[in-house]
């Protein structure tokens, strides 16, 4: 057999993977890998972030940690420690409501708000109810009491999720004190 065909093979090969389709997350949404790392998960991204100690030592205090280490999909909206410092909230009862179990990648939560004629409506681990809505590329959330915060720059992607920085804190319906 000649040389030639035996080296086509591979290339053969090697294209055909470049042609596969995203991969999925449990929902069957392509998720896309532009920001994916496959070390750590969101909880060490979290732990090692000095700006976010806060809301890392409040995700363990409400039993979220086996959640953010676990397999995922899980995307973190993380609120900074200035943040934390202005609310009047226990830090313990509003971290589930940063917390979303699925894989919101930017070009997900895009397409859902876009889908949904401007506004889409995420539902956090703690019952909490975000909108998420988009003005050329920059997306807000905004909870049940008018808390709003805008993602900052690309997020952080990790083997089981995303991990997005805000600059506010999400609370439960009826809770004013974070504003």
């Amino acid at each position: 057999m000649p040389k030639l065909p035996r080296l086509i093979l591979p290339v053969i090969a090697l294209a055909l993977a470049g042609c596969a389709s995203e991969p999925k997350d449990n929902s069957g949404v392509a998720v896309s890998t532009k920001f994916w790392s496959p070390k750590g998960t969101v909880a060490d991204t979290l732990a090692a972030d000095r700006s976010r100690r806060a809301f890392d030592g409040a995700a363990k205090a409400a039993g979220l940690f086996e959640t953010l280490s676990g397999p995922g999909p899980v995307t973190v909206f993380a609120p900074d420690d200035k943040a934390f410092a202005a609310t009047k909230l226990e830090a313990s009862h509003v971290a589930a409501c940063h917390v979303i179990p699925a894989d919101l990648t930017p070009k997900v939560l895009s397409g859902m708000i876009k889908q949904n004629g401007g506004s889409y409506p995420v539902i956090t681990t703690g019952g909490c109810v975000l909108t998420a809505t988009q003005v050329k590329n920059v997306v807000t959330l905004t909870d049940q009491n008018g808390n709003a915060a805008t993602l900052k720059a690309g997020p952080q992607r990790r083997g089981n999720g995303m991990v997005y920085k805000i600059d506010k804190v999400f609370s439960p319906a009826g809770s004013l004190a974070a504003k």
